[in-house]
């Protein structure tokens, strides 16, 4: 965004020399499959336990901006290139993540993804705002994608009221 090569964002970081509104806040929740060794751990897991298992994380997009969000204290961690790929490998049991709630509720109720029973730290939340570099310079096709992401967004959010 701030070399100019794009038009919109969407991240949760704040980015000082445009501006950005608020597009959704999106909650993770830390899960592992139901027989992951995680789970037989007899008292609430800690940072110390979750160090010894791997973690997977999805991999940072942005080019020059690098940003780690959450809690990255494993000794082995796998990075997925997607979404869908982190959650693909937490379901097969190749270790334990924050996923998005809203993409893993499924997984969840039909119970090949169980939340780790933790002291803190068990869900997080996380904002994201879309930033346009250039407003009064952007295009129609630009405006309208950012209207229907923010109406998309809206609709979203209301939909889990």
């Amino acid at each position: 965004m701030l070399a100019g090569k794009i038009d919109l964002g969407i991240t949760p970081c704040s980015i000082d020399s445009t501006l950005g509104g608020s597009l959704m806040n999106i909650e993770f929740v830390a899960v592992a499959r139901p027989d992951h060794l995680l789970h037989r751990i007899d008292h609430l897991l800690t940072p110390d336990d979750l160090q010894l298992h791997r973690q997977i994380v999805v991999r940072d997009s942005a080019h020059t901006l690098s940003m780690n969000v959450g809690w990255l204290g494993a000794e082995e961690r796998w990075t997925a290139s997607n979404l869908m790929t982190s959650v693909t490998w937490v379901v097969q049991g190749l270790g334990y993540a924050w996923l998005p709630l809203s993409v893993i509720e499924p997984f969840l109720k039909n119970g090949s993804l169980k939340a780790l029973n933790m002291r803190v730290g068990a869900q997080r939340s996380m904002s994201f705002r879309l930033y346009h570099v250039d407003v009064d310079g952007a295009g129609p096709a630009t405006l309208y994608l950012a209207e229907l992401l923010r109406r998309g967004c809206c609709d979203t959010a209301l939909q889990h009221l």
